[in-house]
Parts: structure tokens; sequence; C-alpha cells
């Protein structure tokens, strides 16, 4: 069965969701936000050194906004989401 997982160091890093559901693992992290900002991938920077290679990373904007990417993370709406 796919599970989901919540992350949160001691710190406070944390990550929406990881799983491995669909394959390799995945991260997401969820912004109720119509825009983009770099700190919003402060957690799955954190986190995904720690995952095998070929783990995906995401940002989703809960308003829609369209598909692109920041640094090696895909920045996507809710509506884009590939699975």
């Amino acid at each position: 069965p796919d599970t989901f997982y919540y992350l949160r160091d001691s710190r406070g890093a944390e990550v929406d969701v990881l799983s491995t559901a669909y394959g390799d693992p995945w991260l997401l992290e969820i912004k109720a936000s119509a825009t983009f900002h770099p700190d919003f991938t402060r957690g799955l920077d954190i986190y995904a050194p720690h995952l095998p290679a070929g783990a995906k990373k995401y940002v989703v904007l809960g308003l829609g906004v369209g598909p692109g990417m920041f640094k090696d993370v895909n920045i996507v709406g809710y509506r884009h989401l590939p699975v």
C-alpha cells in the first residue's frame, strides 16, 4: 500500500508529504499561494539528500499556477500535479 509521511525535525524544518507511491520517493511542499518564493524549498533541500537518487521534489501552489522549475524542484499548481 502507498504510505504518506509528514516530516519535521527539532529545528522546525518540515516537508508536508514524503511518499513512495508510484515508484521513486517524492517530497511535496504545499503552499496556499499564487506566487513562488525560494524559501518554500527549505525543507525539501534539507531532507532530499537523505533519500535515494531519483527522488522527486515538488512545491505545490494552491492557487493553480502553471508548471516551472527552481533549482531541481518542480513548481506546479495543484491542477498540474503529475499523479
